[in-house]
């Protein structure tokens, strides 16, 4: 009798971001990959796992049927006890490699015989229970917690690592960076899930015919090196600030729908008896992803610089990624663009909306990285739930001006206009806010209009001082100081807001426009238009 079991990783956003610096989360990433990837190479977890087995002739092997999750291997056997006693083995060769994993072993023998695969994924009660689960937590400490670990603070100390000063606990010693490792990875035909940043930087340096780089010698370096990549160049006509030259800027983004739509599949998948068309939407989805992800750094990749955007996670709905904090704003609204028109050529063919909304914090680049991921995973959780996952919406916080106040902004929709007239008094206000209106006048704007008593009085009485001001007000849609409302104030804020990272190239008005809910109307976190 067949023999269903799958081992997947849990938690993974969070496994990733246990690291303060960029050379950790690289290092769980491959050691991740190592983990989950299906090549058949020596130095792999699935293949050293399925080949002691094999030598017993259990014929244990991969799930044909499997649908293609990052982080989650698909089993399966004629033997019962030899398929459970295969998926433990891996689960338990995963720990040793990642001794801070949260993992589940789940199998099933179904019943009748002839169920097919595609049956037993259902939601359904008779099909749910036939699953049982083991659920495996990270590795307990065997000695008192007498110092933790520099660089994720979770665990206590166990090593030494000489190179970096620093005082390790398991886990993070197993991330440190091992050449071999990271050679082995490239030899398998880049793979995707999570050694994506190899990959990824292979096509832009194809893309942008720069096959005269590596990319080791194209990535980033570390977070530091990242953020000086947003220093601007010294005849950058848009007006500087102190900050320049160390700000980074992390965006989580989630598709809206995608639950929804993959829940009809599976209805689908049922009937037919085969998870065939899941797995092919699954795939068009990570690729157009990853499509999106390329162009959107071609838009901001600037000659003889490193690339400026890192990519940690990028699956079919969901990435994680950072960027350098000038090209940020850019990179966001073109990857969001971009990945519109498969996305919605998906809800054409299905008849289920699917949408993307994402959560942007820009903070200094010593900021530690699982700080960054908690941050940006709250502002797009906001950004979800100000549209209710039904349209394409962005949220974010620029900490060195906000701090940890994740609603100091409204929730905004990107609107797909390439440059229409409706969007041109945006743009022309970003640019007013960059190249026009001074640091101290900025300051004095923002001063006026966090007050709510004799708004209109003050700020006609600043902009009869500032001509600047009265330039900005009619971008925003305001004829006159006087007539202003607290919501067309607070919006006004959120564009000076995006203001201090945007940065216009010659041509970004034609390309990428966003406007507000409601034509610079934003949307509260409780998703009632203000």
């Amino acid at each position: 009798m067949i023999t269903y079991a799958t081992v997947g990783i849990t938690r993974i956003q969070s496994y990733l971001g246990r690291s303060r610096d960029l050379w950790g989360r690289r290092g769980a990433s491959e050691n991740l990959m190592r983990a989950t990837d299906l090549t058949e190479n020596s130095d792999y977890l699935v293949h050293q796992a399925l080949s002691e087995s094999n030598v017993k002739n259990s014929n244990v092997k991969i799930n044909d049927d499997g649908l293609d999750i990052d982080g989650v291997v698909s089993l399966q056997g004629n033997d019962h006890d030899e398929t459970l006693r295969v998926a433990r083995k891996l689960a338990n060769l995963i720990r040793e490699e990642n001794p801070g994993v949260f993992l589940t072993v789940s199998w099933t023998q179904p019943q009748p015989e002839d169920v097919k695969y595609a049956q037993l994924l259902s939601e359904k009660a008779e099909w749910k229970q036939q699953w049982h689960h083991e659920y495996y937590f990270p590795v307990a400490s065997e000695f008192p917690f007498l110092r933790p670990c520099d660089e994720c603070g979770v665990d206590p100390a166990a090593s030494y690592d000489e190179v970096r000063g620093l005082r390790l606990c398991a886990d993070c010693n197993r991330r440190v960076p091992d050449d071999s490792r990271t050679q082995s990875m490239k030899s398998t035909g880049l793979p995707k899930k999570f050694a994506v940043e190899w990959e990824f930087l292979n096509r832009v340096l194809h893309e942008e015919k720069l096959g005269y780089l590596t990319p080791k010698h194209f990535r980033a370096r570390d977070f530091e090196s990242l953020g000086k990549l947003g220093r601007p160049a010294v005849d950058d006509p848009h007006r500087g600030r102190t900050a320049d030259g160390n700000h980074i800027a992390l965006i989580f983004a989630d598709g809206n729908g995608v639950g929804g739509l993959f829940k009809k599949l599976q209805a689908e998948a049922e009937d037919l008896g085969s998870t065939q068309k899941m797995r092919k939407v699954s795939e068009k989805m990570k690729e157009s992803t990853f499509n999106a992800l390329v162009s959107a750094t071609q838009r901001v990749v600037t000659p003889k610089e490193s690339c400026p955007v890192v990519p940690h996670i990028v699956g079919g709905d969901d990435i994680l990624i950072s960027v350098a904090a000038n090209k940020a704003w850019e990179f966001l609204l073109t990857f969001m663009q971009d990945i519109r028109a498969p996305f919605e050529e998906l809800s054409g063919e299905h008849g289920v909306d699917l949408s993307f909304s994402a959560g942007m914090v820009i903070c200094q680049s010593s900021f530690p990285f699982g700080n960054q991921v908690e941050i940006a995973e709250t502002l797009m959780k906001q950004a979800k739930k100000a549209v209710r996952g039904k349209d394409w919406s962005f949220a974010w916080l620029d900490m060195t001006v906000d701090g940890y106040e994740t609603k100091s902004h409204g929730v905004w929709l990107l609107k797909d206009t390439a440059g229409a007239d409706p969007n041109t008094e945006f743009v022309e206000a970003l640019r007013i806010a960059r190249t026009e209106l001074t640091a101290h006048g900025e300051s004095q704007l923002r001063l006026v209009l966090g007050q709510s008593d004799n708004l209109g009085a003050n700020l006609d009485h600043l902009a009869k001082r500032q001509k600047p001001i009265v330039n900005l007000l009619k971008a925003c849609g305001v004829p006159h100081p006087q007539s202003i409302d607290s919501t067309q104030a607070k919006q006004i804020l959120d564009v000076l807001g995006i203001g201090r990272w945007w940065r216009l190239s010659s041509e970004t008005s034609a390309m990428v426009s966003i406007e507000p809910v409601d034509s610079f109307v934003t949307v509260d976190t409780q998703g009632v238009t203000q």
